[in-house]
C-alpha cells in the first residue's frame, strides 16, 4: 500500500457527514442513517454515493483514524502513513441497516439487537 496526499478533490468525510473529527462511531451511524433517509439513493444517486462513499470511509475505526490522518496531513501538506483501506459495503447490507435503524426508531426492536 502507498503512501499519498491527501486529494483536495475528496471531500472531507466527516464534513459530508456533518460530523467533526472526533466524532464516535455511534454519531457517525446517526447521521449517515439520517443523511440516507434525506436523501434516498433512488431520489439522489450522486448525493447517496457521495454520503456512502463518506461513511464507508469512517465507520470502522482505522478508516476514521485515516481520515483523521489524511486531514490532518493536509493542513500541513505531509506525508500519510499506510492504513488498511475501509471494508465496501453492499446496497443490501445498507438496506439491512436502514431497516434495522427503522426498526430500532419504532420501537419494534432493542437497539443493542443483531441485524441478521
Amino acid at each position: 500500500m502507498e503512501t499519498g496526499r491527501f486529494e483536495t478533490s475528496t471531500p472531507d468525510p466527516f464534513a459530508v457527514l456533518g460530523l467533526p473529527a472526533e466524532a464516535t462511531a455511534e454519531e457517525i451511524r446517526d447521521a449517515y442513517f439520517a443523511l440516507v433517509k434525506a436523501k434516498p439513493p433512488e431520489r439522489a444517486p450522486e448525493q447517496f454515493k457521495r454520503i456512502r462513499k463518506a461513511y464507508e470511509a469512517v465507520r470502522s475505526p482505522s478508516g476514521r483514524l485515516r481520515s483523521a490522518l489524511l486531514l490532518f496531513e493536509a493542513e500541513k501538506g505531509g506525508e500519510v502513513p499506510p492504513l488498511p483501506p475501509p471494508e465496501p459495503i453492499s446496497r443490501e447490507r445498507v438496506m439491512e441497516d436502514l431497516l434495522a435503524q427503522e426498526e430500532i426508531d419504532l420501537g419494534l426492536r432493542d437497539p443493542g439487537s443483531s441485524t441478521a
